[in-house]
């Protein structure tokens, strides 16, 4: 998870302390995809950080998710092409959760 130049505390799988996490994770992308709105959107090179997070999974492939406007999450790319949107106010409650800083 990223929020500009700050980098959150990352769910490992490795670690058995953030399987419950990891699990919270599988359920927003389960649901963005069963119940989100897929759009198409124009390619753009924005000149800023990113503000989300990134999901890799075992299979070497990932996924960003990232707060749209109001209450919505996005699945997808931050520079266009295709992307999922969910109203949720609850499961962006537990996006925002995420944003734990790692110990100093």
């Amino acid at each position: 998870m990223q929020d500009g130049d700050i980098t959150y505390k990352p769910l490992i799988a490795a670690n058995k302390q953030d399987q419950e996490g990891i699990r919270t994770v599988c359920r927003i992308l389960k649901k963005m995809t069963s119940e989100g709105t897929e759009v198409m959107l124009p390619r753009i090179f924005p000149e800023t950080f990113f503000h989300g997070m990134t999901v890799e999974f075992t299979a070497g492939d990932s996924v960003s998710i990232y707060m749209a406007e109001g209450n919505k999450l996005a699945m997808g790319s931050e520079l266009g092409g295709k992307t999922i949107f969910l109203e949720d106010a609850g499961l962006v409650k537990e996006f925002i959760s995420f944003k734990v800083k790692p110990e100093e």
